[in-house]
């Protein structure tokens, strides 16, 4: 059961998503969270507020489902030794975000253009919440021999970069087996990326 805060919240995130968040007004939100237009003021002090609690909920998910804690659990529970193994376990907990977190990811992609604070407030948390996780995994797999001598940021942005349009064409330009599971997917991708296509 959400709070009104909550629906507050969630229906300006589908207001800002369906109508931009210029357009968007406090009464089409009020009318969408079945709420007074009185009420949204209440909890929040302006568009720019609300807009900026949708940050926050997708920054929280970050650092709770994709943060360097919970990754470094993921690879004691699955027990992940390879390279490709780690890697995929950062990919599928940013993937997952993703797919629970589209609105959000819509909606602030779109309106960073124009609130740079918001992009790089979201890429710093990114940021701090990987770098010991993707330095300690390069260094070990470099010291296994399992991977060259690469820029570890270059590495890993290219690998989830990969990953990350593979989702975006499954989303919205959607062709070949709909039905294959995400995980097989990027199964292929990391096969094709560590050990490349030629015979």
């Amino acid at each position: 059961m959400y709070t009104t805060k909550q629906r507050i919240l969630h229906a300006a995130l589908d207001v800002f998503e369906e109508s931009g968040f210029v357009k968007a007004t406090t009464k089409e939100i009020a009318q969408r969270a079945a709420v007074s237009e009185g009420s949204i003021y209440k909890y929040y002090k302006s568009k720019d507020e609300l807009l900026d609690s949708i940050a926050d909920e997708l920054i929280h998910a970050i650092v709770v489902h994709s943060g360097e804690e919970t990754l470094q659990k993921i690879i004691h529970d699955l027990n992940a030794t390879t390279f490709e193994e780690k890697i995929k376990c950062l990919a599928l907990s940013r993937l997952k975000v993703a797919q629970k977190y589209l609105k959000h990811i819509n909606v602030l992609f779109l309106e960073s253009r124009f609130r740079p604070e918001i992009r790089e407030r979201i890429t710093r948390i990114i940021y701090e919440n990987s770098v010991g996780f993707i330095t300690e995994i390069c260094n070990e797999a470099r010291n296994k021999g399992e991977i060259k001598e690469f820029d570890d940021f270059i590495m890993i942005r290219s690998i989830l970069g990969s990953l990350m349009i593979l989702y975006i064409q499954r989303e919205y330009m959607p062709f070949g087996d709909r039905n294959k599971p995400l995980e097989d997917e990027v199964d292929e991708v990391l096969n094709l990326i560590m050990n490349g296509i030629k015979k």
